[in-house]
């Protein structure tokens, strides 16, 4: 497994842990150095790095358990940076919030910037598997995830043609229930609006003031936790 993480470490400057232009270019690296495709995986990083306001030297590591912890204790912001194809949060800890562990350490009072990967960063590195035809990817570490990123899987194998195996060998799929008059397909899509989170939104929030609730929005969005991001754009159920 290629080790396509660690871009941004220990005494760098902030930034993402593995942007997608980084994975990338280690993925090319390997092919023009002549490794044959189906040889190739490389490794999606569990973990983030945090960077404290005022603090000489910062990129410390936290897993992405810790992240989603302190998502879910302090006033923060997420913004995902296009660029890198990566979140970032900005987390403020008060005097007096509840306590975050990391290396067995409390973290200190201050402004914390933290890049970590999401359920987006996931799927948009996913799509190299099938863009350089490689066999596929590993994972640092198991344990350290945040479940959620699961769920770019069947968006990825949902990309791939699919068949369906009769009598041992492979046949293409095909289609069934097709529109006909003696199996007529009724639409019955839900319906949506769509609204942009901005700074301080929550899915509760979201949900109350669109008279809705946070495990409808989660549905339509096909979220499972409950990390959102500004900027992200929510398909809020109608009916």
């Amino acid at each position: 497994m290629m080790m396509t993480y660690d871009e941004s470490y220990y005494g760098s400057d902030p930034g993402p842990v593995a942007s997608l232009p980084w994975v990338e270019r280690s993925i090319q690296y390997a092919l023009n150095e002549g490794v044959e495709a189906d040889k190739i995986v490389f490794g999606l990083a569990h973990y983030g790095r945090y960077w404290l306001e005022g603090q000489q030297v910062g990129g410390h590591g936290l897993s992405n358990t810790q992240v989603k912890e302190m998502l879910s204790k302090y006033e923060h912001t997420i913004t995902f940076d296009e660029a890198s194809q990566s979140a970032r949060a900005v987390i403020t800890i008060r005097e007096g919030d509840p306590s975050t562990y990391v290396t067995g350490k409390p973290l200190k009072a201050g402004t914390y910037t933290v890049w970590f990967e999401n359920e987006q960063s996931y799927q948009a590195k996913l799509s190299l598997v099938n863009e350089y035809g490689i066999r596929g990817v590993g994972h640092w570490s198991i344990g350290q995830e945040d479940s959620s990123i699961w769920n770019a899987y069947p968006t990825w194998y949902g990309t791939k043609d699919q068949a369906l195996e009769v009598d041992g060998k492979n046949q293409p799929a095909t289609e069934v229930n097709k529109n006909t008059e003696d199996n007529p397909i009724v639409d019955n899509e839900p319906e949506y609006n769509h609204y942009t989170v901005v700074s301080g939104d929550s899915l509760y929030r979201i949900a109350q003031r669109n008279n809705t609730t946070i495990d409808q929005i989660r549905e339509a969005n096909n979220i499972t936790g409950d990390m959102i991001y500004v900027g992200q754009v929510l398909k809020i159920p109608t009916n």
